[in-house]
């Protein structure tokens, strides 16, 4: 079976809702709130999976671009009575305009 990857865009306080438009209060936030820069784009369109899995608990890697964005609301990537998940940084990168790349797997 191949490794579930989820891949995100997400905010200081761990909102995911809306990054590139929709009905939420801030919706656009990765384009409006931060400087354009095409590699973060580049990175998030590497691999994308069935979210529904999270919850599920099959994950095996997360992807995280973290921008440097405080929302103050919204849905988050993981529920406040999610399951405990240990996880192993495998790698790391700054892009130019603040964003932080994570790859994270599932310690199991």
């Amino acid at each position: 079976m191949r490794p579930i990857v989820i891949t995100e865009f997400i905010s200081l306080d761990g909102i995911v809702e809306a990054p590139g438009g929709g009905n939420h209060e801030h919706a656009g936030w990765t384009f409006e709130d931060v400087e354009f820069d095409p590699a973060a784009y580049e990175i998030k369109g590497r691999e994308q999976q069935d979210a529904a899995a999270l919850l599920l608990g099959r994950v095996d890697r997360y992807t995280l671009l973290t921008f440097p964005v405080i929302l103050g609301g919204g849905k988050r990537l993981f529920a406040d009575d999610g399951i405990k998940t240990r996880l192993t940084l495998v790698e790391s990168q700054q892009v130019a305009n603040g964003i932080n790349l994570a790859v994270f797997d599932v310690a199991r």
